[in-house]
């Protein structure tokens, strides 16, 4: 099984060596909070990002944006993306959607 997108919603994974780990690998993206995020909102945020990619076919920086209005809060997910075929210094790679 291959992961495409690891989404974290409330944990505080964010060191950014723990990023370019994950990105090094399979996964194609990864979307985290830059600042701390309650449980209940880090999970409202991930069902609604999974909703959206399966239910809508949204991509993910669509899904993500959408999700990202549910609170105040949610507004501070950010997607990290790997580059084509290397993995270049991680805040270059940062999309603010």
């Amino acid at each position: 099984m291959h992961i495409i997108h690891i989404v974290n919603g409330w944990c505080k994974f964010w060191e950014l060596k723990l990023v370019e780990s994950i990105l090094h690998d399979d996964a194609k993206s990864y979307v985290r909070s830059i600042d701390y995020v309650g449980g209940n909102l880090g999970l409202m945020f991930t069902i609604r990002v999974f909703y959206r990619l399966i239910n809508h076919d949204n991509t993910l920086g669509e899904a993500v944006r959408e999700a990202r209005l549910i609170d105040e809060g949610t507004c501070t997910f950010r997607v990290y993306k790997q580059r084509e075929t290397h993995l270049f210094y991680i805040r270059m790679n940062v999309f603010h959607i």
